[in-house]
């Protein structure tokens, strides 16, 4: 006997992978169905409580799945169904006629799936909930819900270990409303059966902890997935699943036996070092020290500056975790941090006052651009993503029948420019690299075909470009959908399977039956 892989409480073996020990309560953590996880908790001196992969893990590989304890409105919540979170307008909303709380429709007022806990609770209120109180600025009331649910939960006793960082919250304008969370709860709707320090700790508890879902109106408490620490270069990616109330954590890239598995908190990949840990300290309360954060390269940190004294070197922080150190270049030049921070505000400044759809005028920007920062500067690489974009993709500028031979080509030259510089810093198969890889190979395969048909290339070439193609479509299908696309074997089966994938719609699945028609395919 030895101790279980997620609470250290005596257990067994597992019969199936033998990789871990697990207790009676957490075997079916460890094995759901016919797999077995590949993770355990492990103690860190420096970081508490850490998942680390109990074997190699390949990329896209399940890493855990795990149930919300709780799921409501977020703090600050806008006005959502507490059933399935739609924001609703407050003109034609359903309340609950028992407690008065918020429905989108007749359907989820019915289906009452989540609205249980709170509605014994928020029924009680020594007056009845008004919809103008559900609005008002300084309401609270759908704040509470997920509160309630989450204290309601029997399983929340597992909470206790998890950090609520009152004492940093304490000195946030969060807190007062917190304070008055616990006082609705408490004085409004008369609840003795959680102590004013319970309802703290909870709130504290989904502040640090809680995972966003339906699109940012909710949040949910994983409390598995809550010990997996954040990375700015992390090794895994999750899928929450709304409508199940479930989170599956994905390897983003192959992860070794015995590494730590590691999210990304932040969504935005091309924020600087200095903005992402002030947003990782006032959201989370820890400031981060990960590979990224400490990677004081130009092409790590995103942040390089052309030198204006060698005109050769690049500008870096001399210290990447203090935000006055002075930047220096090779040629020992130095400038204050203000100074370099002033100096991307000049080129941000200017940027602003440029249309995001002028293709002409963001081409010449680019080239200005280039003059001061680095090429791999987070605002170069927004400018690359977005001209990308406005060539004949998701953005107004060219259309795909516009497009000249040149402007195809340009397209395809910053798409490979961006992704060489992001996988960087967010390397594997990633939901964003999919995208990319989707619409260039678009392109790709109808150039391949318009060559073929004006007899520029040959069968063989033709044949070889596809290939190449087609390997790129699968690895971008299996970035998009989070899973890896089932093996097949020879050129046609593999663009026959493509054609049945639904993420890539209906007009490149026309692009590739032909192909797939093709007599010599």
């Amino acid at each position: 006997m030895s101790g279980c892989f997620l609470c250290g409480a005596e257990g067994e073996k597992c019969a199936h992978c033998g990789e871990v020990f697990h207790c009676g309560d957490h075997r079916k953590v460890h094995r759901p169905t016919n797999l077995c996880f590949p993770f355990r908790v492990a103690n860190s001196p420096s970081a508490g409580r850490i998942v680390v992969a109990t074997r190699d893990i390949p990329a896209l590989t399940p890493v855990l799945l795990d149930a919300a304890l709780a799921a409501g409105p977020k703090l600050r919540s806008s006005l959502v169904c507490v059933e399935c979170f739609t924001e609703i307008d407050s003109k034609h909303l359903v309340t609950c006629t028992k407690c008065g709380l918020p429905f989108c429709s007749a359907r989820c007022q019915k289906l009452r799936r989540l609205h249980v806990a709170e509605c014994g609770y928020v029924a009680r209120s020594k007056r009845k909930l008004e919809v103008e109180e559900l609005t008002a600025q300084d309401s609270v009331v759908l704040e509470a819900v997920t509160v309630l649910r989450l204290l309601h939960n029997e399983k929340a006793v597992r909470l206790l270990r998890l950090v609520d960082h009152l004492e940093d919250i304490k000195a946030t304008e969060d807190w007062q409303i917190f304070v008055s969370v616990a006082t609705f709860i408490r004085e409004r709707c008369s609840v003795e059966e959680f102590s004013e320090a319970d309802i703290l700790h909870a709130l504290g508890v989904l502040s640090s902890n809680a995972c966003n879902m339906a699109g940012f109106r909710a949040r949910a408490l994983f409390p598995i997935y809550s010990l997996i620490n954040h990375s700015c270069a992390a090794n895994a990616r999750n899928i929450v699943s709304s409508e199940d109330g479930t989170v599956e954590v994905l390897a983003q890239r192959d992860i070794r036996k015995g590494e730590e598995v590691t999210i990304r908190y932040t969504t935005n990949l091309l924020e600087g070092t200095k903005a992402r840990r002030i947003t990782l300290a006032s959201q989370w309360n820890f400031s981060c020290c990960c590979s990224r954060c400490l990677d004081n390269s130009p092409e790590g940190s995103m942040a390089g500056l052309v030198c204006f004294s060698c005109k050769k070197g690049v500008q870096l922080p001399s210290n990447p975790l203090d935000p006055c150190s002075p930047w220096a270049c090779s040629c020992s030049a130095t400038i204050t941090a203000e100074e370099a921070e002033t100096r991307v505000d000049k080129v941000q400044n200017t940027l602003d006052k440029v249309p995001r759809t002028d293709v002409a005028r963001l081409e010449s920007f680019l080239k200005a651009a280039s003059c001061v920062l680095h090429p791999r500067h987070a605002v170069v690489l927004a400018i690359i993503r977005t001209l990308f974009s406005l060539y004949g993709g998701s953005l107004p500028g060219y259309t795909q029948a516009e497009l000249t031979e040149d402007q195809v080509s340009r397209k395809m030259e910053l798409g490979e420019r961006y992704m060489v510089a992001v996988e960087r810093v967010d390397p594997g198969l990633t939901k964003w690299r999919g995208q990319m890889l989707y619409e260039i190979n678009k392109y790709k395969l109808v150039r391949s075909l318009q060559a073929l048909q004006q007899r520029k290339i040959g069968v063989d070439q033709f044949i070889q470009e596809v290939t190449a193609s087609v390997g790129e479509v699968e690895e971008a299908v299996a970035g998009m959908v989070g899973q890896p696309l089932p093996r097949s074997i020879g050129l046609k089966s593999r663009l026959c399977a493509l054609t049945k994938e639904e993420v890539l719609g209906a007009g490149y699945s026309q692009i590739l039956r032909i192909i797939t028609s093709l007599p010599f395919i």
